[in-house]
């Protein structure tokens, strides 16, 4: 059976951004900089920064973490 990726283009004043959608993953991560264009004035909550084991074993530290919703 072969799997299917799944995206979604969100526009956000005017700029579009394409976004995959992990349906098994834990949380979901994206670069500062997009997170900056996405959330103009938020703040990254440092102190609940994790690490992440990516699907092929790689680790990295994230930056911390932000709850915001796209519509």
């Amino acid at each position: 059976m072969a799997k299917r990726k799944i995206y979604c283009t969100v526009e956000i004043d005017g700029e579009q951004f394409e976004l995959k959608i992990d349906t098994g993953a834990k949380c979901n991560v994206v670069t500062l900089d997009l997170f900056k264009r996405l959330c103009s004035g938020k703040e990254i909550n440092k102190s609940r920064a994790v690490q992440l084991v990516a699907y092929g074993g790689d680790t990295f530290t994230t930056l911390g973490t932000a709850n915001f919703i796209v519509i």
